[in-house]
């Protein structure tokens, strides 16, 4: 039982560490998804992917550079939303997101 256990979490591991390009962009996909299309506002969604984005910087090693890349594309969408839609759910939880993101990537550039 414990065999099966640990060859799986080994996988999982090399798995994570070989597709990092695919999680990130995952990442930012389901970040905007949830920005533009998801109309329930829920702290687990935001908590939840943020602690998975420490993981990754954890594991991939990420510099803040690359999270203020993230908050910039953020920025851009939320800008577009803004301009569509006026101030909307979308735009409000874009901007959520991007607080959140900016507040990581400040305290990252702090440890750098």
């Amino acid at each position: 039982m414990f065999s099966k256990l640990s060859t799986f979490r080994a996988f999982a591991l090399r798995f994570i560490k070989e597709n990092r390009r695919l999680l990130l962009t995952l990442m930012f996909g389901t970040v905007l998804v949830d920005g533009l299309l998801v109309s329930v506002k829920s702290d687990l969604i935001f908590f939840s992917l943020l602690a998975l984005y420490i993981f990754f910087i954890r594991m991939y090693r990420l510099k803040s550079n690359t999270t203020f890349a993230f908050c910039v594309a953020v920025l851009l969408v939320m800008y577009t939303s803004f301009l569509m839609t006026g101030t909307g759910v979308a735009t409000e939880k874009l901007a959520v997101w991007l607080v959140l993101f900016m507040t990581v990537g400040i305290i990252q550039q702090w440890r750098e």
